[in-house]
């Protein structure tokens, strides 16, 4: 073999093992055999590695930013909901926001202020007052019994 591991390893703290060296080694040396390499098979395998460590390195740094802009971005959401958070918690909200039309609920809903569930509920609520409205003046207007309003006695006689 034409390199030295623990030489490669004591570069590395040994954070590399054995096997992955002989195993570059091997990919490197045939690479070597066709058309030789720039910095010779030991530094190539020292530059693979170190450019390996690196992009771990940032892939560790990547994961640990995600989750700080995740952080930053529920805060956001907790600045949006806070206060209809606390309507909730006492349970005043659907009361609250029904005297709200249904576009201001849709648009509080799609900046995640409010739930979905929140919203159908009221309108749900509107739909049953307005049907029992509906009914009510339909049943008002039948007081005599008539299978419709314009019909005629004398027509069905």
């Amino acid at each position: 073999m034409e390199i030295n591991i623990d030489r490669i390893k004591s570069r590395f703290d040994g954070k590399v093992r054995n096997e992955e060296i002989i195993k570059l080694y091997n990919q490197f040396k045939k690479i070597d055999d066709v058309l030789s390499l720039d910095y010779g098979i030991e530094e190539t395998i020292v530059k693979f590695l170190k450019c390996r460590l690196n992009i771990n390195l940032c892939k560790t740094e990547i994961n640990q930013r995600s989750l700080e802009i995740k952080g930053y971005e529920n805060e956001i959401k907790l600045l949006n909901r806070s206060g209809f958070d606390s309507l909730r918690q006492k349970g005043k909200l659907l009361s609250y926001l029904s005297n709200y039309d249904n576009d201001i609920l849709d648009t509080l809903h799609f900046m995640g202020c409010i739930l979905g569930e929140e919203v159908s509920e009221i309108k749900l609520d509107r739909f049953r007052k307005r049907r029992d409205e509906t009914n009510r003046n339909y049943n008002e207007l039948n007081i005599d019994g008539n299978v419709s309003v314009s019909s005629n006695i004398n027509s069905w006689v």
